[in-house]
């Protein structure tokens, strides 16, 4: 649509053609086009900036918690692997200069709590070593059936042992003779480390729930304890590498936060899922789910 405008200039001779300003557009939304087409770039061009700074302002936080969170690591593992060679160190100490060899009961005492201390210490290295992704991409999966009845008796008189105090629990297979295809070793480790973290989270005597059937498609196995229980603040990164959750000042319970990341990598290895509930007045139900 064409639009013209016109305007005299000197109306005291309206004869005179040089008294006459016309304009004249031919096309009016071209025009308005013509004059914004400039301003478009510029608002995509400072979008696209403004979600290049709130990227990078996400990358930087991001990577911060990870520094921190490694540096939490290396502090948690130097102090982990100090503990047992100090101990194994000052017990043959005692041997060699204190003359504590010369006693029976003394020595075979002494080289106990070595031994137990150099496995204990080998142990640590072991969980290190498996944390590595070249290690575990190489490592197969040698699916076998497992009795779970048998898994649950073993780890329960391992930990037991290990505890150092009473500890009280519960078993429940459905059906009693219920077995599953899976790595046996690792599989052992998981629950192991849902074990061992209700454990060492738990005041006084420690009730730990274990609990294995089928629902669905799915093997499941539960580990439930009456700890101290899971902020739900962290109940989304308690799987992270490295990640352990805040405790303030409290310092009497040790670990590197690779516990439960190598849980979760197990039993993404055998195609299953872990997930964490909070347990009625207090604890957490930790429930492996491995396909049929």
């Amino acid at each position: 649509e064409d639009y013209s405008y016109s305007q005299v200039l000197f109306r005291n001779d309206p004869a005179s053609k040089m008294g006459l300003v016309k304009i004249h557009f031919p096309d009016m939304n071209s025009y308005i086009y013509s004059s914004v087409r400039f301003v478009i770039p510029s608002v995509i061009f400072t979008l696209v900036l403004l979600v290049t700074f709130i990227f990078t302002i996400v990358v930087i936080f991001r990577q911060k918690r990870y520094t921190e969170m490694r540096n939490d690591f290396i502090n948690n593992m130097t102090h982990e692997l100090k503990t047992p060679i100090a101990a194994a160190y000052s017990a043959v100490d005692a041997l060699l200069n204190y003359r504590q060899g010369e006693d029976p009961s003394k020595r075979a005492q002494y080289l106990q709590l070595c031994l137990d201390q150099l496995s204990h210490l080998s142990g640590l290295v072991e969980q290190i070593l498996d944390m590595s992704l070249e290690r575990r991409r190489k490592q197969e999966l040698h699916r076998e059936p497992v009795s779970i009845r048998a898994l649950f008796e073993r780890l329960t008189r391992l930990y037991s042992l290990r505890a150092g105090r009473p500890v009280h629990f519960l078993t429940e297979v459905v059906p009693p003779d219920l077995s599953l295809q899976a790595d046996p070793e690792l599989l052992s480790q998981a629950i192991g480390n849902l074990i061992d973290n209700a454990i060492k989270y738990s005041l006084g005597e420690p009730e730990i729930t274990l609990w294995a059937g089928c629902e669905g498609a799915f093997y499941a196995v539960t580990v439930s304890d009456r700890g101290c229980g899971i902020p739900s603040a962290s109940v989304g990164r308690i799987f992270d590498k490295f990640y352990r959750v805040p405790a303030g000042d409290r310092h009497d319970v040790k670990g590197y936060g690779l516990g439960l990341y190598h849980v979760r990598q197990i039993v993404e290895r055998h195609g299953g899922r872990i997930t964490v509930s909070p347990r009625p007045r207090g604890g957490s139900i930790f429930k492996i789910q491995i396909p049929k």
